[in-house]
């Protein structure tokens, strides 16, 4: 090789050097540039529900002009209407004595005797004080229970009236005891304050009133709802409990 090619050789190599030099030094600063970038913030954690009231309001506030009316039998029609009525029979109540079955919920839960927060705690439904036990006439077996519970602060759906607001036309209700069984057909479902007690004050038809808390997790109103009376049967372990009509 004559001596000016080696030279022109030796120019060329170094300027493939240091061009390649300058590229890995360009490379090594975009590098530096993009894994300088803070990473991206994790989206925002959804705040935690607060645990709901387990302990409801009181149930009876009854202002003195509206004593509550004693009242030895529920049988018949001839229960005064729009008041709070106590029945000998109701107050005879036994824990247990009535069964509550909503298909269309899958919900079967134990009626207890009142509506303390020691009743409602079972998880169950309970009998109002100023309720009426099932049958024909114009009773108003009036319920109440929890909508919900919680579990770290989140609210959960083990409670046996979660899902009541899902009732709706053609939908059967269902209490049992002993006897026989009762079957009302869904009516209406009403949302009212949280002093609100028209819903358990007898009506002029007989009827079974579910009452708890709304919306789900608070207390500051309640859910009503009311099933008519359909059909009383006589009591058999294998009937079907239809969920609809």
């Amino acid at each position: 090789m004559s001596k000016q090619r080696k030279i022109l050789f030796a120019v060329c190599c170094c300027l493939f050097l240091a061009g390649g030099a300058v590229a890995f030094l360009n490379l090594g600063h975009l590098f530096r540039v993009e894994t300088s970038r803070p990473a991206p913030a994790p989206p925002p954690r959804p705040a935690a529900q607060e645990a709901p009231n387990e302990e409801p309001p009181p149930i009876v506030l009854i202002p003195e002009t509206e004593m509550p009316v004693a009242q030895e039998e529920d049988s018949g029609l001839d229960l005064p209407v729009g008041k709070l009525v106590i029945t000998k029979e109701r107050t005879a109540y036994a824990d247990m004595s009535l069964t509550l079955i909503i298909p269309q919920l899958n919900l079967v839960c134990s009626v207890y005797d009142g509506t303390d927060n020691d009743v409602l705690s079972k998880m169950e439904a309970g009998l109002y004080e100023y309720a009426q036990l099932p049958g024909r006439g114009n009773r108003n077996t009036s319920l109440a229970g929890h909508r919900n519970t919680s579990r770290g602060g989140i609210i959960t759906d083990n409670a046996p009236f979660y899902y009541v607001d899902l009732l709706q036309e053609g939908d059967y209700i269902y209490l049992y005891d002993s006897e026989n069984i009762y079957r009302y057909l869904w009516e209406f479902t009403e949302i009212v304050e949280q002093d609100d007690w028209g819903m358990i004050r007898t009506t002029d038809y007989a009827c079974v009133t579910i009452t708890s808390c709304h919306p789900i997790g608070i207390s500051d109103h309640r859910i009503v709802v009311r099933g008519k009376l359909d059909e009383i049967l006589p009591y058999d372990a294998d009937y079907g409990f239809p969920p609809t009509v």
